[in-house]
C-alpha cells in the first residue's frame, strides 16, 4: 500500500525480537498498537490528519503480526508478553509517549499501563472492552479451524461467504494487500492471541484506580456490534470515571471509517493531556 507523504517504514526492539513499524518522526509523540488480524497500517488515514494537528505517531505489527517476526508457539502471545513489547518500544523514544491500542491492542495497551504508568504520557481505548470479548462465535469458529485448514484455504471461505452476503469489496489494491497480510500472519499469533480475547481477565477497576495520574480516553464507533457492544464499551468508561467519545458514521475501525473525526478526537485529548502537564 502507498505510504502518505513523510511516513516511512522502520522498525523497533520488541520483548522477542524486531517489530516492524510505520513513523513519521524518530522521536513520535503517538504509539498505535493495532487489534486482532490487523498491522501497522490500520493507522494509515492518521498519520497526515494527527501532523497537521501537531502530532507525530509510530504504528506497530505486534510479535506475528503481518512484517513483525514472532515465537513458535501460542503461549508466547498473552498479555504479559504483548504488553511487554509496547513497554519495550515506548523506552526506546524520547519521550514516554501517548498510547491508543484499537480492538484487542487496547487490551495490550491497558496492560503495559498497568504494569508501567509512568512509561507512557496517556491512554486511548479505541473499540477495545474490559475482558473477553462479548461476541464470540466468529473467533471460536476461526479458533477451530486453524489447526485444520491453512490461511489460504481460511482466507478462500471468507471470500465466499462475503461474497455471498454482497459485502461491498474493497479496491483493488487494499484487497491484494489485506490477502497477503492475513497470509504473512503467524498461526501461532492468530491461536495466542485469540485466547487472549476470548479469556481476558476485567481490570477496569485497577486502570481506574491509575485515570487521575494517567489520563485516559475511551473511544468507539457508534455501529460497533460486533465485538464489545457500544453500551458495554460505554459502562467501561463510567467505571473508569473517564469520558467515551461516540463516532459518528463508524463502526470497529473509526480511524479507516471516519478518520478526520477520529483524529479530531484524538489531537483534542492529547492536547488536553499536554496542556495540563506543561
Amino acid at each position: 500500500m502507498r505510504l502518505p507523504s513523510g511516513v516511512f517504514r522502520t522498525s523497533v526492539s520488541g520483548g522477542f525480537g524486531p517489530l516492524a513499524a510505520l513513523a513519521n518522526s524518530s522521536s513520535p509523540d503517538v504509539l498505535l498498537v493495532p487489534g486482532f488480524t490487523g498491522s501497522k497500517e490500520d493507522f494509515l488515514p492518521l498519520f497526515p490528519l494527527l501532523a497537521t494537528r501537531g502530532y507525530t505517531a509510530m504504528a506497530l505489527d505486534q510479535r506475528g503480526q503481518h512484517e513483525s517476526e514472532g515465537p513458535a508457539s501460542a503461549d508466547e502471545y498473552g498479555l504479559d508478553q504483548l504488553g511487554a513489547d509496547v513497554l519495550a518500544v515506548a523506552a526506546q523514544l524520547s519521550s514516554p509517549p501517548h498510547l491508543v491500542g484499537h480492538s484487542l491492542g487496547g487490551l495490550v495497551a491497558r496492560q503495559a499501563a498497568l504494569s508501567q504508568p509512568d512509561a507512557i504520557r496517556s491512554l486511548v481505548l479505541l473499540d477495545s472492552g474490559p475482558g473477553p470479548l462479548v461476541v464470540q462465535t466468529q473467533l471460536r469458529a476461526l479458533v477451530e479451524a486453524l489447526p485444520q485448514l491453512s490461511l489460504a484455504q481460511i482466507w478462500a471461505i471468507k471470500a465466499g461467504m462475503e461474497a455471498e452476503l454482497g459485502v461491498p469489496a474493497p479496491p483493488q489494491d487494499v484487497a491484494v494487500f489485506l490477502e497477503q497480510r492475513w497470509l504473512s500472519t503467524s498461526v501461532h499469533s492468530l491461536l495466542g492471541m485469540a485466547q487472549v480475547l476470548l479469556h481476558a481477565p476485567d481490570r477496569t477497576d485497577e486502570l481506574a484506580a491509575l485515570v487521575s495520574d494517567l489520563p485516559t480516553l475511551v473511544m468507539f464507533g457508534e455501529a460497533d456490534v460486533d465485538t464489545w457492544p457500544v453500551e458495554v464499551q460505554a459502562q467501561m468508561a463510567r467505571r473508569l470515571g473517564v469520558r467515551h467519545v461516540v463516532i459518528r458514521e463508524a463502526a470497529h475501525s473509526p480511524v479507516v471509517e471516519n478518520p478526520i473525526v477520529s483524529a479530531d478526537h484524538l489531537a483534542g485529548f492529547f492536547l488536553e493531556v499536554d496542556g495540563t502537564r506543561r
